[in-house]
């Protein structure tokens, strides 16, 4: 063997050892990622299945591939290289064993590379052991775990299957065209008999893969029909499924007709073969659905078409949890709007958001707000970071404002901490983990708190830093005792790497428990194949069933996560909590009180608002609601929400229009420990919603002068009250480069429409009911709030408005 051959195999190995070792040096990052936070399970799961998905992929394409290389090699009688020895040319032949070699290396090298695609690991397992829905569709029979796990894995086995065809039919016509055997020749090209049939053989394949996709599409009918809004229709399931079973047989026979007509030489066989199938395919699919649908007057097209609608509008609630819905007592409503105001915010986030930043970071959209439950009303938790720039340990801050208040600036008002009678701000160390995050990070664990991988072995060092491709972890000095590295400190990454079988919702939340910082994620069990069901825009994805499966709690100062599946769990969530019981948590190892804090889950209740809006619930016939299309924001700006009477978490009310758009009622989902959704209807339809939002805006006239800048209007909020549904909208003035400042309040109950300026007091017994001693209570602790904050910035002139008002709320003192 000469030196350069040498040369050429000591790179290669080289090579092949470098990246070998980085395949391995991140194999052993991630288990010891995934053992920091207790996950090693899912580490083993997914290491498991993406094995056995990606060795039987690359043996299937290695065969497949060395099938067909062989057979070119079969059409090369010899391959001669030239060779100059001294000053001879003469012609080496190349032995028929290394082409046999080399056509086994390059289908080797095929077949690893199409397996490498293979990434789907959750669909093998879904496919290999889901539980059961124990309920099958009308139409085949099959449990709907075929059309939720398995359909999804057989598409995915199909398409890899195409492509690995695709590739080997290109690679093949390429060696050919390096042959004589394939060539231009004379205008025109020239294919000899043996490459001829050989591709006709490939034909038949195609025709194959083509009776599969016929099969597959016979049972997505159900998944996305030919009906109005992709509904399963009777001419889907007369021509459709009937359709595309015939054709898969008839493409079966004609795939294996065409593979042994190409065999013996029989082209013209496999040419008719091939235009019969598309004829076929013509009139199944083009001609017979158009004759069908408009076959018969019109009513009998619409009384053949109604059963196949309720079957729809059933599987449509089931798939989004619209039979959940309970009806709503009189308990969840208030007294009158008066009763309802402190709790509700008058604030929207953004723009709280900026008034509480005032214009020092910036990034306005950084800031997180909490909102909760508290004897003053309703509480916001403005969690604020550092401004751009700043250095990575810079501390965070707290504030907490009284949601429905406001000074006579119109700025917010701070409240008291929990426990304490101090406004001040509330400073928090920086977090590893939050929303955003970007960069790894290097930190000292002195307490082994954190959910990090540990640097202490030099294995740990070298895996980390292979991995990360930063060989300065090796050398540089770490924090010490206990340096821990922490990657994927962003809530969303951490957890697509911990529950990549779940949907996440639109909302990272964070929820303050005393000083500690957690953030809360809804995780929801999402299927594209749940047949029969109504197709949702959910999560920026196309979807056709949505359950909520888990709240996923990250601990913002260790990165710790805690997944904890709902109480009750759909067929999906429960596949996985069976398959995976240690990655999952309770709510006892959480602090106590934090499962009250918690949001209402926005993306379920918005899923239940459209199916319950468009087909009601199995004991009512309701007409047809759906959520108005706009909420009376200047900008698309995110939902609010508020506290029912006697409750301690937040909920979130959403109102239903009819075709008409008069208002129907509320779909109201609660927060906290509950987690429930009522719908509260109206006993008569209520105003149009166009007219309730003219009717607020038409308040713009009360206020500050336009000079103070231009209006910006908030989310329109709707509160069950006694009488109905009351409205406000509160209007902020906001000049560019500003902090808002809140305008104003607009309340809309019954016929009468009212602005009230935003102070403490009067913003919430303007409207017409006396005091109770809760609602005094309220008020009282509200003015202590403004009177301190008055305080802490040295305005005397609110401080003596909110005094005179305590006065007056107070009434007169008794004489001795």
């Amino acid at each position: 063997m000469t030196r350069r051959r040498w040369l050429v195999l000591t790179l290669g190995a080289a090579a092949v050892l470098l990246i070998l070792g980085r395949v391995l040096a991140g194999m052993y990052a991630d288990y010891l990622w995934y053992d920091s936070l207790g996950a090693t399970a899912l580490w083993r799961a997914r290491l498991g299945a993406l094995a056995v998905l990606r060795v039987s992929s690359a043996l299937a394409a290695a065969a497949f591939a060395f099938a067909n290389f062989y057979a070119v090699r079969q059409s090369v009688v010899s391959l001669v290289f030239p060779r100059r020895l001294a000053n001879l040319e003469i012609g080496e032949e190349v032995p028929g064993r290394y082409l046999v070699g080399v056509a086994l290396a390059l289908a080797i090298v095929v077949g690893i590379l199409l397996a490498i695609p293979q990434t789907d690991w959750s669909s093998v397992i879904l496919a290999g052991s889901s539980r059961l829905f124990y309920e099958t569709d009308p139409y085949f029979g099959a449990d709907l775990a075929f059309f939720v796990y398995w359909l999804p894995f057989e598409n995915m086995l199909w398409t890899w299957s195409f492509l690995t065809l695709i590739v080997v039919l290109v690679i093949v016509v390429l060696i050919y065209a390096l042959t004589p055997s394939l060539k231009f020749q004379r205008g025109s090209l020239y294919a000899s008999t043996y490459v001829r049939r050989h591709l006709t053989v490939l034909v038949g394949v195609l025709l194959l893969m083509l009776a599969w996709s016929f099969r597959l599409d016979m049972y997505s009918l159900v998944v996305d029909g030919g009906g109005i809004d992709g509904a399963f229709s009777y001419t889907d399931y007369r021509i459709g499924v009937s359709g595309d079973l015939l054709l898969s047989l008839v493409t079966l026979g004609a795939a294996l007709i065409v593979m042994w007509s190409g065999y013996v030489g029989q082209l013209r066989l496999a040419g008719i073969s091939v235009l019969a199938v598309i004829g076929l395919s013509l009139v199944v699919r083009e001609v017979a659905p158009v004759v069908v649908d408009h076959v018969g007057p019109e009513a009998a097209r619409s009384a053949r078409e109604a059963p196949y609608l309720a079957t729809r509008a059933a599987y449509s609630r089931r798939a989004y949890g619209a039979d959940a819905i309970t009806l709503a007592d009189s308990s969840i409503a208030y007294p009158s709007l008066a009763a309802a105001i402190p709790w509700l915010p008058f604030w929207d986030p953004p723009a709280l958001a900026r008034a509480i930043d005032a214009g020092r970071s910036g990034d306005s959209q950084a800031v997180s707000i909490a909102w909760r439950s508290s004897t003053a009303g309703l509480v916001a938790d403005v969690v604020d970071p550092p401004p751009a720039g700043a250095s990575a340990r810079a501390p965070w801050t707290i504030n907490r404002v009284l949601a429905a208040s406001a000074d006579d600036r119109g700025a917010p008002i701070h409240t008291p901490s929990v426990g304490t009678s101090e406004t001040e701000d509330m400073l928090l160390d920086a977090p590893l983990v939050y929303p955003g995050a970007r960069s790894v990070a290097i930190v000292a664990d002195s307490l082994s708190h954190i959910a990090g991988t540990l640097l202490d072995s030099f294995l740990a060092r070298l895996a980390t830093a292979w991995s990360l491709q930063n060989l300065r972890l090796l050398s540089a000095d770490s924090p010490q005792p206990h340096p821990t590295i922490v990657s994927h400190r962003d809530v969303r990454d951490r957890l697509e790497l911990l529950a990549p079988f779940f949907a996440q919702g639109r909302d990272v939340d964070p929820v303050l428990v005393g000083d500690s910082l957690y953030w809360s994620l809804d995780l929801y069990s999402a299927s594209s194949t749940y047949p029969l069901a109504r197709h949702a825009l959910l999560a920026r994805e196309d979807r056709t069933y949505w359950h909520h499966a888990a709240v996923a709690i990250v601990q913002a100062t260790t990165g710790d996560v805690v997944i904890v599946p709902d109480s009750t769990l759909d067929p999906i969530a429960s596949t996985w909590t069976h398959r995976l019981p240690s990655l999952f948590g309770t709510w006892s190892a959480l602090p106590a009180g934090l499962r009250n804090l918690l949001p209402p889950p926005i993306d379920g209740l918005y899923a239940q608002a459209a199916a319950f809006g468009r087909y009601g619930s199995r004991t009512t016939n309701d007409p047809l609601r759906h959520v108005p299309v706009f909420s009376g924001a200047d900008s698309a700006w995110d939902d609010v929400p508020i506290v029912l009477p006697g409750s301690k978490t937040t909920s979130l009310a959403i109102p239903l229009v009819d075709e008409s758009e008069r208002v129907r009622g509320l779909l109201i989902g609660l927060g906290g420990a509950t987690r429930t959704t009522f719908w509260y209807p109206l006993a008569a339809p209520g105003p149009r919603w166009s007219v309730v939002l003219d009717r607020l805006k038409s308040l713009d006239s009360a206020g500050s002068a336009s000079r103070d800048g231009p209006l910006a209007h908030g989310r329109v909020r709707v509160v069950p009250i006694r009488s109905g549904i009351g409205f406000v909208q509160p209007t902020y003035r906001w000049r560019p480069q500003n902090s808002p400042a809140l305008n104003r309040i607009a309340l809309l109950s019954g016929d009468t429409a009212r602005a009230v300026a935003p102070s403490v007091a009067p913003v919430t017994r303007s409207v017409e009911t006396p005091l109770v001693a809760g609602d005094l209570k309220t008020s009282v602790t509200a003015l202590y709030a403004a009177m301190r904050d008055a305080l802490r910035r040295g305005d005397w002139a609110a401080f003596g408005r909110a005094f005179d008002e305590l006065g007056r709320l107070l009434g007169p003192p008794r004489a001795p």
